[in-house]
């Protein structure tokens, strides 16, 4: 509804999409080489960092601007690849469960996306005036901190304290 063009928006249609059929393999291809269940997978509580992420994300899409959306959602795309790209030179990608992960976000398909993304916030910041660039910034900034800390609670195995 915020897209400026169909062209965008079928864009972010197919990013949309993409995400979330990668994201269902995933989760079913890891669950089956942890023993774990569809259902077992669902119930697994989201941590502090991946809550508070989501909310974030969820208040911009809401309420911000398509630009505020796009910045916000910019540092998930470019730091997965960028992590991806790094992991990839370090071999061998073993277990299993890594490899996958590591040979898609590396690859030249995701950094397709990542660079489609990228042009689309320099159009749309292009076109922002003061204020909304300045809050641009400041999402794209917040988000980069909560992929740190999604990161830094996966390395500690962080969970709620109660």
């Amino acid at each position: 509804a915020k897209s400026p063009g169909l062209e965008t928006l079928e864009m972010l249609a197919r990013h949309a999409l993409n995400a979330v059929e990668v994201e269902r393999s995933f989760h079913a291809s890891f669950g089956k080489d942890l023993g774990l269940s569809r259902a077992q997978l669902e119930r697994i509580a989201k941590g502090p960092a991946t809550q508070a992420y989501i909310g974030h994300l969820q208040s911009v899409a809401g309420n911000g601007s398509l630009g505020e959306i796009v910045a916000a959602v910019l540092p998930c795309y470019w730091i997965y690849g960028e992590t991806g790209r790094r992991l990839y030179t370090k071999r061998p990608m073993k277990p299993k469960i890594y490899r996958q992960w590591i040979e898609l976000y590396a690859s030249e398909d995701y950094w397709v996306a990542v660079r489609e993304q990228v042009r689309l916030l320099d159009r749309l910041g292009a076109a922002a005036n003061t204020s909304e660039k300045k809050r641009m910034k400041e999402h794209f900034i917040l988000s980069s901190r909560y992929e740190y800390l999604f990161w830094d609670q996966a390395y500690r195995l962080e969970k709620w304290p109660l």
